[in-house]
């Protein structure tokens, strides 16, 4: 028989009724509280009907080596009164009685209203705030970015999955304080008459947002996988890996202390400072890896694809000879060509909103002979929300149109007939010669195409068949 269990807090701090009453129920089912944090951690026992109280102590701290004075002080009280410590942390403080006729360790309820109070100042207000105030950075920064980038953004899943998460966060934070706020103000009108107010169950909103945050990250880690670029999910077991061991260190470390009789004060500093540690020591780590695994041209690039692939070493870096799919190859434009050097890559990512697929054909880099032979380029973005649609491609005409003034091109419309399209942008010299650089929009579907040689009508219209999805 299992005698050991543990469950996530997913209760408000100040939410002392909720819990009170769970931990009642999980009494009864014969599973005793004996460690509170992050995780509640219990041990077995024999079913019983037991009354618990939480109170707060607001001058304690998860960093003190032993009980404050206020604690010892309602620790004595407790035992006079007939009530067992369970469990604390920090501020809070877990008692449970078997007695009926218990004294109440709460007897004034304008008290414990101020008492809850002070110790939501340097808890929930703090923790929330500070959420709250990451949350909004980064919604801004990738909210700018879908704004000023939406192919790119729009299509990676990290960037929804970012912006899910902290909406999310942002939700819970702003019920959480005006909850507690709300309670807050009734609680102390029902204390001038006397009456002590349950708190808010913040329970089933807490746990609903819970599951939706691991939703978004199922989706993302299944989205990232179905892309077949081993690289994102490399980095988000990687930034996992960091996060929960960091986590996992410097509460060994804050514990360790602890027990060492180490006051207060430097428990804080030094538990600050193995995680200032961490964060640059790991991200430094997790840099390099990402780097080095994430970037084309680099060993593992793309990583996950490449077992068995040929490969060769230009300029001091390793190249893959990749063999992707590509739905247009040079070959289906020019005919057959006495060239088996070609190297071609795709590479995709997508969204419910966007997707997007990058493709390209080029000679192998080392092959002196590639240097005779034409190379294609394309991008492939098909808009699945309409009303994205002339944000996405005001986005691609900017990549059109980028340097223009560097290189003195102009990118004008020409004539989409030849392709069979709704519109079509080229890019042109002054001169009136062309770049081979087009933008062509096929409905909910943008192309934007490169290739190493002056297109013809009827190339045109092959490119159309291959890629426009009609």
């Amino acid at each position: 028989m299992k005698t050991k269990k543990a469950e996530m807090m997913v209760r408000a701090f100040w939410d002392h009724s909720g819990l009170e009453r769970h931990l009642e129920d999980m009494a009864a089912e014969g599973w005793m509280l004996e460690r509170i944090g992050s995780l509640m951690h219990y041990r077995r026992i024999e079913p019983t009907k037991l009354r618990f109280c939480i109170t707060y102590c607001a001058n304690a701290s998860v960093y003190d080596p032993s009980p404050t004075p206020q604690e010892q002080e309602l620790q004595a009280f407790s035992e006079f009164a007939g009530w067992t410590l369970a469990a604390s942390s920090g501020q809070m403080q877990v008692y449970y009685t078997d007695r009926e006729d218990a004294i109440p360790l709460e007897t004034d309820p304008l008290m414990e209203v101020e008492n809850i109070h002070k110790t939501a100042k340097k808890t929930v207000f703090v923790q929330d705030l500070i959420f709250l105030l990451l949350g909004l950075m980064w919604l801004g920064i990738k909210g700018w970015e879908c704004i000023t980038d939406p192919v790119e953004s729009l299509s990676d899943p990290t960037t929804l999955s970012i912006l899910a998460i902290y909406l999310l966060l942002i939700l819970l934070c702003l019920t959480d304080l005006g909850a507690y706020l709300r309670w807050r103000g009734k609680a102390l009108q029902a204390a001038t008459q006397g009456e002590f107010l349950p708190t808010t169950d913040m329970f089933p909103l807490q746990a609903w947002s819970l599951a939706a945050v691991a939703v978004c990250l199922v989706l993302y880690v299944a989205t990232i996988l179905n892309t077949g670029n081993g690289s994102y999910f490399f980095a988000f077991l990687l930034g996992a890996v960091i996060f929960l061991g960091t986590l996992f260190l410097v509460l060994q470390v804050r514990n360790a202390l602890k027990r060492g009789g180490v006051s207060r004060r430097m428990n804080a500093a030094v538990s600050i400072g193995v995680t200032a540690v961490c964060a640059v020591v790991f991200t430094g780590v997790a840099v390099s890896a990402i780097l080095t695994i994430g970037t084309p041209g680099r060993v593992g690039y793309r990583w996950g694809r490449e077992n068995d692939l040929e490969s060769y070493e230009f300029h001091t870096q390793i190249r893959y000879v990749y063999r992707d799919e590509i739905p247009l190859r040079v070959e289906d434009l020019l005919g057959d060509m006495d060239y088996d050097g070609y190297v071609s890559e795709r590479d995709s990512q997508g969204t419910f909103l966007v997707s997007r697929e990058e493709m390209m054909q080029y000679p192998r880099l080392d092959d002196p002979a590639g240097n005779q032979v034409p190379s294609l380029e394309y991008t492939v973005v098909s808009v699945h929300f309409p009303l994205l649609i002339d944000a996405c491609l005001e986005d691609m005409l900017e990549d059109l149109r980028r340097n223009a003034d560097v290189f003195g091109f102009m990118v004008l419309d020409t004539d989409p007939a030849p392709w069979g399209a709704d519109a079509v942008w080229e890019r042109i010299n002054q001169d009136g010669t062309s770049w081979n650089q087009y933008l062509i929009r096929w409905g909910n579907k943008l192309v934007l195409l490169e290739a190493d040689w002056t297109l013809d009508d009827a190339q045109k219209g092959i490119i159309a068949e291959k890629l426009s999805g009609k």
